[in-house]
């Protein structure tokens, strides 16, 4: 069995998992797949390197094929690497990267975690203009060829990678996406997800969270000069577009007009702030309760940002303005 260091085993002695039924009925809340950790990096050439990020400790959850689970996990606490097949001339091609622990099991009750039943392999998929992941039976006949009991075994897909056709090389650049039932990741080339390829029931519990996300990559979480698209939509499906314009110096008294340089359809929103000389900054509009002509009124138009001062000097503040919009085309 490929087990490369001994690197993966389960919890417990003989048998490979434990001998306490309710711990297994717990796991019957959970889909197969990754529990926790088990992340992906590339591994030098065609290989990957799985899990031992130093922080999660690898647990998947192992089904057999009568459908009861145990788990199976890097009990190295070390990257596993995992050789990839050499990519396709033409077509691309999924493969799994499969980990597993044979039922009936082998070993004796000396052997801690039982090492001895347990595996992980890179179940190769076909080369296709429309490629499809390796199903249970493709899966158990590699187990087997493993030197397992395929038929019974119990087995997590880990990963689910795109081997892009003629590279020679995994590239660690590739995003990489991990689920609970069907994980997922984009390797060399294609480096985003189709529409709607993603499904919550593919999101591991606890997999998705705050400090994996680069918030930097979405619209509402950067500001930008140029107009770019949000994730927002409006109540009639539409895309809102925002974008952010440097408004310069507010006048001294009365109205200041800036051109947007937008066509729209509708404005759905327009947040705005003016700095003041003193470090002091005012939201846009702004309303003083004590002294009304000192307010700042802002308006939008078909062409310009409109920003009347009323009374006041605020020649020494500078604004930012953002709109936010729907559009015909």
């Amino acid at each position: 069995m490929t087990n490369p260091n001994n690197a993966v085993g389960t919890d417990g002695a003989y048998g490979g998992r434990t001998s306490v039924n309710a711990f297994n009925d717990n796991l019957a809340q959970y889909s197969s797949g990754v529990l926790n950790g088990w992340d992906i990096a590339a591994g030098g050439g065609m290989s990957v390197d799985m899990g031992g990020n130093g922080i999660d400790r690898d647990v998947a959850v192992a089904e057999d094929n009568a459908g009861n689970k145990t788990t199976i996990n890097n009990i190295s606490g070390s990257p596993i690497n995992v050789p990839i097949a050499t990519a396709a001339a033409s077509n691309d091609r999924l493969d799994v990267i499969v980990a597993y622990v044979d039922n009936p099991p082998t070993g004796n009750d000396t052997d801690i975690d039982n090492p001895g039943a347990c595996g992980i392999i890179a179940v190769e998929g076909i080369a296709s203009g429309t490629p499809v992941a390796p199903d249970d039976t493709a899966i158990r006949t590699a187990i087997t060829a493993d030197g397992a009991s395929g038929a019974t075994a119990y087995y997590a897909i880990l990963y689910t990678i795109k081997v892009k056709a003629g590279i020679t090389v995994i590239d660690n650049s590739a995003w990489v996406f991990t689920g609970n039932t069907k994980p997922w990741a984009k390797v060399q080339g294609n480096r985003f997800l189709a529409d709607r390829s993603v499904k919550s029931e593919q999101i591991g519990l606890n997999q998705v969270r705050s400090s994996n996300i680069d918030w930097t990559t979405m619209s509402l979480s950067k500001y930008s000069s140029t107009e770019q698209a949000t994730e927002m939509t409006w109540l009639n499906g539409e895309t809102i577009y925002s974008k952010t314009v440097y408004f310069g110096a507010l006048p001294n008294g009365g109205v200041k007009d800036v051109a947007h340089g937008i066509t729209y359809d509708r404005i759905i929103d327009v947040r705005g702030f003016a700095q003041l000389g003193n470090g002091t900054v005012l939201p846009l509009p702004f309303v003083n309760i004590v002294t009304l002509n000192y307010g700042i009124v802002l308006l939008i138009n078909s062409t310009n940002i409109s920003i009347d001062v009323g009374g006041a000097d605020r020649s020494g503040a500078t604004a930012y303005i953002t709109i936010y919009y729907t559009k015909s085309s």
